[in-house]
């Protein structure tokens, strides 16, 4: 991934992720080592809610059929309402060239029980 992606993605989502967490930007880089960290905590946390919110989706469903419905739907409506977010995980996946952000996109799974 070029260090312009990277710098790219943390200039658009850094704002939010700040507002989000009720602290400023300079604040934010503090709790972590490097911009590569900070990165792979924005990656963690776009799976993990993605993951949450399919979760709950299939929880309410109770036919196997009607779960894989409901995880297709969830998907969708993902990437619609978490349209940055997804672009920049599946723009990672695609491009990056750095070993440690490619390793945790590789190793991360997701998984969502359906039945």
């Amino acid at each position: 991934m070029s260090r312009t992606f990277f710098c790219a993605v943390l200039l658009l989502l850094l704002p939010s992720i700040a507002q989000a967490a009720d602290v400023t930007e300079p604040v934010l880089y503090r709790h972590f080592d490097d911009k590569k960290a900070l990165f792979l905590e924005v990656l963690r946390e776009i799976r993990e809610t993605a993951l949450l919110s399919w979760q709950g989706e299939v929880a309410r469903q109770a036919d196997p059929l009607a779960k894989l419905h409901a995880i297709a739907s969830a998907y969708l409506v993902s990437t619609r309402e978490q349209a940055p977010e997804f672009r920049v995980l599946h723009h990672s996946l695609l491009e990056t060239q750095d070993a440690e952000v490619a390793s945790f996109l590789r190793l991360s799974i997701w998984t969502v029980r359906l039945c």
